[in-house]
C-alpha cells in the first residue's frame, strides 16, 4: 500500500508494487514463476493486483506484494519470500498443489 496523500492508502497494481521490491525477492519470484510454469499445461492468469499461475480454476501459486514484501499465497497459507528456506517451501507447496490437481483430475475421469 502506498499513501497517495488523498483519501488514504491505495492498492498498487502488481507490476507497480513488484518494481519496488528488493532484488532478492524479484529473483525468488522469477525462479518460482519459472518452476510453476514448467508444470504441464500451467498458464499465467492475468489479474490486476496479483500474479497467478495454474490450470483452469486451479491455482498453483499466487504472488502478491504486501507491505513491500513478496508473498506466495496457497489458499489460506501465505509465505513471505525473504530467504532460501521460504523459496524451497514455496516450491514444495507448488508440488503439493500440482499433485492435488492431478489426483482430482484422475478422480473425475474414473
Amino acid at each position: 500500500m502506498v499513501n497517495t496523500g488523498g483519501t488514504g492508502a491505495e492498492k498498487l497494481e502488481f507490476q507497480v508494487a513488484f518494481d519496488y521490491l528488493k532484488d532478492d525477492q524479484k529473483k525468488y519470484f522469477e525462479k518460482l514463476k519459472e518452476y510453476a510454469l514448467s508444470k504441464e499445461k500451467a498458464k499465467i492468469k492475468p489479474i490486476k493486483y496479483n500474479f497467478t499461475i495454474g490450470i483452469g480454476n486451479t491455482t498453483f501459486i499466487k504472488f502478491i506484494v504486501k507491505y513491500s514484501t513478496l508473498i506466495a499465497v496457497f489458499g489460506t497459507t501465505e509465505i513471505k519470500l525473504e530467504n532460501k528456506t521460504a523459496y524451497e517451501t514455496a516450491k514444495q507447496m507448488i508440488d503439493n498443489k500440482v499433485s492435488e490437481y492431478l489426483k482430482n483430475k484422475s478422480k473425475t475421469k474414473s
